[in-house]
């Protein structure tokens, strides 16, 4: 179950991120984020943990990154479109803008590629709460906690990264990439 909190973004930090280096961002670029908690068992709180530090990416990263493909799967799944977003990613990493917009995104694009210090910093987190984009949080109900653990444990990781870093380039979120990018593909096998 989710508690959702209205503690904004920027009023706390984790004691737990001490670095020279930045730590990797908590939240994407231009969201605002809210704490949501969660509930978790211990096992799960240490596995979330041991993956984020494996792949140098901040809790609240990673839960936001695989809570958006998810759903963003899903949501392609209730509208009919049967695609494989790792096909649509590589596609569009040849054929779209290599430059964010903004600054920020292009910062969080590096960090998501690996291509920054910040992406091999350590991150400190709030477990058992989750700072997440506003617009996550009912998309965290919907997909779960639990399909979130289990993903992060899987190759989707790879995949969020890739997908969000490509949508970002374009100044989109992941689910608007994901969506714009499904009904191209299957308009243009309508054609």
């Amino acid at each position: 179950m989710i508690d959702l909190l209205a503690h904004e973004a920027g009023r706390a930090t984790s004691s737990l991120a001490r670095s020279t280096a930045p730590p990797f961002p908590r939240v994407r670029p231009g969201e605002q984020g809210h704490y949501v908690s969660l509930l978790l068992s211990d096992e799960e709180r240490r596995a979330l943990r041991e993956r984020a530090g494996e792949i140098a990416m901040s809790v609240d990263a990673l839960v936001a990154a695989l809570t958006e493909l998810l759903s963003a799967r899903a949501l392609l799944r209730t509208l009919g479109l049967e695609v494989n977003l790792g096909e649509i990613c590589e596609a569009a990493n040849g054929r779209l803008g290599a430059i964010a917009p903004t600054e920020a995104l292009r910062d969080w694009v590096e960090a998501l590629e690996g291509r920054s210090p910040t992406a091999l910093a350590p991150a400190g987190d709030d477990l058992p709460q989750v700072l997440l984009p506003s617009r996550l949080e009912p998309r965290l109900r919907g997909v779960g906690i639990a399909a979130v653990i289990e993903a992060a444990s899987s190759g989707d990781v790879a995949l969020a990264r890739r997908c969000d870093a490509v949508a970002a380039r374009n100044g989109l979120t992941l689910t608007e990439w994901a969506l714009a990018g499904a009904l191209a593909l299957e308009t243009s096998q309508q054609d």
